[in-house]
């Protein structure tokens, strides 16, 4: 029916906007480094194909120590 396929594209909406997040390169904005998940953070131990928001608490910028907070995202990589 009708309202059961609303359902259903509203899900596979909310699945696509969580796995166009965890794509996206996040830039530092104090020093500009950015946080690429295909290739991680090798400073940090971080290994590549981690998301931004699965980083751990006490990540933090490895150029200038800013915390997560201070990190903007980009634009989504197509």
């Amino acid at each position: 029916d009708l309202e059961h396929s609303y359902d259903e594209i509203n899900e596979t909406l909310k699945w696509i906007n969580i796995m166009n997040k965890d794509k996206c390169a996040m830039e530092c904005k104090v020093c500009w480094w950015v946080y690429d998940p295909d290739a991680g953070d090798s400073l940090s131990q971080i290994p590549a194909g981690t998301a931004f928001t699965d980083l751990p608490e006490y990540w933090c910028c490895p150029v200038c120590q800013t915390t997560k907070e201070g990190v903007l995202k980009l634009d989504s990589k197509e």
